[in-house]
């Protein structure tokens, strides 16, 4: 798992004094990531949420207390291949689930098509999501929805919601964490 470049007293001030710029200059993934060293041609939506690891399980915001006192990390990530067709209409982390040390992160995004291109197109983009993807077709554009947790596995591909396009609530998450790249 990539961390934050540090020791942990450091890391806690920065957390404490609400410098994410600064946590953000020392991620691991990023800055191995900008210097084109992993996951080239991939890129993650703005980071605006607090790592979301370590965390001792049952809390919202405190980070390890355990005897290895782990830095805190964001080790759930949603990286995507950039295409002018996507666009990410939110990313972030739900800090209210507390079941876990890592809290889960979700994102929704929106994907431009020709729908007259064929008449396959929506029914192989609904089987091309997974357990960790919610799809919802309006015209021609596509939101899908993925989180770096399990989801239920009801294959429901419908929020209810009057307009599509409109950032969703974060679906149900398990405990169990994953990586989501969309490619």
């Amino acid at each position: 798992n990539y961390r934050i470049k540090g020791n942990r007293s450091i890391v806690d001030r920065l957390l404490e004094s609400n410098m994410h710029e600064v946590l953000l200059k020392n991620d691991q993934l990023r800055c191995n990531m900008e210097k084109c060293l992993v996951l080239q041609n991939f890129v993650e939506p703005p980071l605006n949420f607090r790592p979301t690891y370590k965390l001792d399980v049952g809390t919202d915001n405190t980070y390890d207390t355990g005897p290895k006192n782990r830095i805190p990390a964001w080790t759930d990530r949603i990286l995507y291949k950039d295409a002018p067709c996507l666009e990410c209409l939110a990313y972030n982390a739900d800090f209210s689930i507390n079941t876990s040390d890592h809290k889960p992160v979700y994102a929704t995004f929106a994907v431009d098509v020709d729908l007259n291109d064929s008449e396959k197109q929506p029914q192989q983009l609904k089987q091309s999501t997974t357990m960790s993807s919610s799809l919802f077709i309006s015209s021609n554009r596509i939101a899908v929805e993925s989180s770096t947790t399990k989801m239920s596995n009801e294959g429901d591909v419908s929020n209810g919601k009057s307009n599509p396009m409109e950032p969703l609530a974060h679906p149900p998450f398990s405990s169990e964490s994953q990586v989501c790249l969309i490619m």
